[in-house]
């Protein structure tokens, strides 16, 4: 990525001369001088007053780059009467050039060499689509950022979130000025990540690889699709490093070549799929799922595709077939259930899918959801935040928690963060476990590094066990208060100090041990894929020992995919749910 020579600060006086010191790094091929080859790097080069300086030349006016980007290329593309389309091209690339000045780049050598450096400092699990990240990497990574890995190809993305805190500088300044309070964890730099450099350079080889193939998923056309299934050979290569990490440590899995080569096969199904080439996709879907050490928390994604495929292409007796493995398959999690099980009833012909050896499926209801109806006054909707206001200048959920409050109820509008505040108190002594190997890379984490994958309850099952089976027996309240007075106000993934510790005891005592472990255990297996899709509100009732989670809708508003899985699981708990719907009474058009 070219770099404006005028940003480089050279007043500090041990540099005599800028212009000779980038002279001398390029004469021994380290930094290049050359500029991009087309208008539309320099204008994405340009800072936005350039731009606008630009753009003054051809009466142009906007106030985003983007738009004066796309603004200055369409007057580009256009011939005028003294000039024809090329020589107006040529016009606005030698004033785009004059606008933003002398360009310097690193040499491609250095610049992987650098790339290299930065894997390796910041455990980069994607590679990054510009050059940028080099910078923003020491940042995040001496504040513990996981690095969310991009999904491409229309393979199921992960819901990750950010396990730390922003820069470094944000973290230890508030940490010193005591705004914010951090677990004291013994945290460690793993080395063996890579254990040998060519582990290294065949992982970088992969990361590439896959940026490769992202890229051109992204320009969703046949021309694309048909260069992506070229890449089928890497099928054998994939095949011969089904291994496991040389330190059997589960969560470091992540970093070799095979479990990159893993997501490269996503997308190459992706593009057979799009190609329909469904025998090609169904012999890949196969591939995936005859081996257990990559990508098992996406064998139900890959269990429902294949089923989906054989389904309506090819075999519906051998999608049920799939349909059956993937129930029984144990890690297969449960947030995939509820479409398996929807396709599994479908092609049995019953309503209600069997009970299997897969305890997620036993006595499982199937989302037939208690709905309760009131009444109200829909004055406007707030279109930028997808709320609708009623009478009172209430939102829906501040209109239906004040009719529970009528009903006697305490409560909040929490969503997740209700359940994901008692599972971090709960399970403290887990999630800051600094005796699991790279963890901890900094003293600014919220969550370990493995919170968000799979490996995070393989690594502690023990552990986890312990605490669900206190929780079983009563102790949670014990558990929670402890932690409580222990750690308040240190920061935690999930964990919202706001709440008081008076109410979150009594909402333990309503919901009860064993639900409340299910709870536990459900965050505790697969912590990504349920951080959203909690209803809108927690109500409780002491004296009667009543809990609820009630999803609010307003009319018209449907239940989304993640909201009926979550039903789903309350329905298997047997926790007290139901969908809350506030009717617009007067039937008149919104007030904007």
């Amino acid at each position: 990525m070219e770099s404006k020579m005028e940003q480089f600060d050279h007043t500090d006086g041990k540099m005599k001369s800028l212009d000779g010191c980038i002279s001398e790094l390029a004469s021994i091929g380290f930094l290049e001088t050359q500029g991009p080859s087309s208008v539309e790097d320099y204008l994405s080069i340009a800072s936005l007053v350039e731009l606008k300086q630009l753009a003054k030349q051809y009466h142009i006016k906007a106030n985003t780059k983007s738009a004066l980007i796309k603004q200055l290329l369409d007057t580009a593309n256009q011939s005028t009467m003294f000039h024809s389309k090329e020589e107006v091209i040529g016009i606005l690339f030698m004033r785009a050039i004059s606008a933003v000045g002398d360009l310097v780049r690193l040499s491609s050598d250095p610049l992987h060499a650098f790339r290299m450096f930065f894997v390796i400092y910041a455990r980069l699990e994607a590679w990054p689509a510009n050059d940028a990240f080099m910078t923003d990497s020491i940042l995040a990574n001496l504040s513990g950022t996981v690095q969310v890995k991009k999904v491409s190809g229309g393979e199921e993305k992960e819901n990750v979130t950010s396990d730390i805190d922003e820069s470094v500088d944000t973290c230890e300044i508030e940490t010193r000025e005591r705004r914010r309070k951090y677990v004291r964890v013994n945290y460690t730099r793993f080395a063996l990540v890579w254990p040998a450099i060519d582990d290294l350079r065949e992982y970088v080889d992969g990361l590439e690889m896959e940026f490769k193939l992202a890229q051109l998923a992204e320009l969703n056309s046949t021309e694309s699709f048909q260069e992506i299934v070229k890449f089928s050979h890497l099928v054998s290569e994939w095949q011969s490093r089904l291994n496991p990490h040389i330190t059997d440590l589960p969560y470091l899995n992540r970093f070799t070549k095979g479990n990159v080569l893993t997501r490269c096969l996503g997308i190459i199904y992706n593009a057979n799929f799009r190609l329909k080439e469904y025998q090609e996709c169904v012999v890949l879907l196969k591939c995936l799922l005859d081996q257990q050490i990559f990508g098992r928390n996406k064998r139900g994604y890959w269990y429902n595709e294949l089923a989906r495929i054989l389904e309506r292409y090819i075999d519906k007796d051998n999608a049920l077939e799939v349909c059956k493995q993937a129930l029984n398959d144990p890690y297969v999690h449960s947030h995939h259930h509820t479409s398996i099980m929807k396709r599994f009833a479908r092609l049995s012909g019953t309503k209600i899918p069997k009970p299997t050896v897969n305890s997620h499926t036993v006595e499982c209801k199937y989302l037939f959801d208690p709905q309760t109806v009131i009444d109200g006054v829909k004055l406007k909707q707030v279109k930028d935040k997808q709320r609708v206001i009623v009478e009172g200048g209430l939102t829906v959920e501040q209109y239906c928690l004040k009719w529970y409050r009528e009903q006697g109820y305490k409560g909040f509008h929490s969503e997740t963060s209700i359940l994901s505040t008692l599972f971090g108190l709960l399970f403290w002594n887990v999630i800051f476990d600094d005796s699991i190997p790279g963890a901890f890379n900094s003293p600014y984490q919220v969550a370990p590094l493995d919170l968000q994958t799979e490996y995070f309850y393989e690594s502690r099952k023990d552990t986890i066990d312990v605490n669900l089976g206190e929780i079983r027996n009563g102790k949670a309240n014990d558990l929670l208060e402890l932690v409580w007075n222990r750690e308040r106000y240190n920061r935690c993934v999930g964990v919202n100090w706001d709440y008081e510790l008076q109410d979150l005891l009594e909402i333990c005592d309503c919901i009860g041990g064993e639900k409340l472990a299910h709870i536990c255990d459900l965050f505790a297996k697969t912590y990504w894929a349920h951080s959203g899709g909690v209803p809108d509100l927690c109500v409780w009732k002491l004296d009667t020992l009543e809990f609820k989670l009630v999803e609010v809708k307003s009319q018209n508003d449907v239940l989304s995919e993640k909201q009926r899985v979550w039903l789903w699981y309350l329905d298997k708990f047997e926790i007290d749910h139901l969908v809350f719907h506030v009717k617009d009474v007067r039937k008149r058009k919104c007030l904007e």
